[in-house]
């Protein structure tokens, strides 16, 4: 009698594991099945205007400059049997185009400053004849001067946190932005960066240093790479270094620097730090820095353009905030968060104070033909 009941058990058992898994495996493919409905939804999935991607929410508006034509495309889902039925409406400022695809060329005209809204209809015709909207996407373009240009575009901490104010550390990571034609291959340019006090006409390089086949100095400087295009007159890049640049000296706090940046040829980089460093006595870690004329140095970059500079303050601590970055050119207001600084904290604006033995000195520029010890090994490459 015990033995057919286990029996029974065991196969009532090994049937509700068969309908359990039925169960799951129907929920499996009813899933499955609406998964790839979804695949055949007629949607637009990837929108760009010349060339930079353009996120569907959260979208911040792209730069074109005025009179350029500009290449609007975009990636999308077409539905079963779609041909002949889709098309496209776009809603471009006042204007309204329609097209059989999502790729048009559209001249953007009016004035630097404004923002032109651009909204896109995916059209599809359906059984009626009647063609309805099934996805849309909004974004815009600001529009710029049609005219070459290089700037600085934001800064980062050493450890890669954004910094919004005009208060910085010691160590920044700043990125370019340039609109202008090269020559070639990107690679073979090379953004340098550059440091000076307000009002005086010479730059001092960022350098670090090389200690591999004895002690010497190099630039410190960031890769081109190509990213847009704007028309056919200009193309888009961006640099950004391979270590941080230093603003000031380690002890410098709540002092103003300006700094600047310019795009150059292997060649003419090789050239600037010929002319601004050597080495006095390297068998001593001894280095000469010296500052080179703005001029000098606007004659070697590409386009002989220099970026309109940018004034920072030097934190005193870790975090210290003094307003928002301000735009290229504009005088930025005075840090008001801090207490001034007493006398044997912070030199005044025009003095320069002495460097540790550790550091080289990283501010204002040092006297032509002066002798500097060697920066620090956190400025040199591994």
């Amino acid at each position: 009698m015990s033995l057919p009941m286990k029996g029974r058990v065991r196969a009532l058992f090994i049937l509700a594991l068969l309908s359990s898994g039925l169960v799951i495996a129907a929920i499996y493919t009813v899933r499955s099945r609406e998964s790839l409905n979804e695949f055949k939804k007629a949607v637009v999935f990837n929108l760009r205007i010349e060339d930079v991607l353009m996120p569907k929410v959260h979208y911040r508006p792209v730069d074109v400059m005025v009179d350029t034509t500009a290449k609007i495309t975009c990636d999308r889902v077409t539905p079963e049997g779609s041909e002949g039925r889709t098309a496209f409406r776009f809603h471009i400022g006042e204007q309204t185009l329609e097209a059989p695809d999502c790729d048009i060329q559209h001249t953007f005209t009016g004035q630097p400053g404004a923002t032109v809204p651009i909204r896109i209809d995916y059209l599809v015709r359906g059984d009626d004849g009647e063609l309805a909207v099934v996805d849309e996407w909004k974004t815009a373009v600001n529009l710029v001067p049609k005219q070459a240009y290089i700037r600085l575009r934001t800064f980062e901490a050493a450890d890669g946190t954004p910094i919004p104010s005009i208060t910085v550390p010691h160590y920044v990571i700043p990125y370019v932005e340039a609109a202008m034609k090269l020559e070639g291959d990107p690679k073979q340019y090379v953004a340098l960066y550059f440091l000076r006090r307000p009002e005086r006409d010479e730059l001092l390089l960022r350098v670090g240093v090389q200690r591999e086949g004895g002690v010497k100095l190099k630039p410190i400087g960031g890769d081109v790479i190509w990213y847009r295009r704007f028309g056919t007159e200009f193309d888009g890049y961006a640099a950004w270094p391979k270590e941080p640049i230093a603003i000031g000296n380690a002890e410098d706090v709540r002092e103003m620097f300006e700094v600047v940046t310019g795009i150059f040829t292997a060649e003419n980089a090789e050239k600037l730090l010929q002319q601004c460093c050597s080495a006095a006595r390297p068998e001593e870690g001894v280095l000469v820095i010296n500052a080179l004329p703005t001029a000098g140095v606007r004659a070697l970059a590409q386009g002989q353009m220099l970026s309109t500079p940018i004034r920072v303050v030097r934190a005193a601590r870790a975090g210290a905030a003094a307003g928002t970055l301000p735009t290229p050119g504009s005088e930025p207001p005075a840090p008001t968060s801090e207490p001034p600084a007493p006398a044997s904290e912070a030199p005044a604006p025009a003095s320069e104070a002495p460097a540790p033995p550790s550091e080289a000195p990283s501010g204002a520029a040092p006297a032509p033909g002066s002798e500097v010890p060697a920066p620090p090994p956190s400025q040199a490459s591994p």
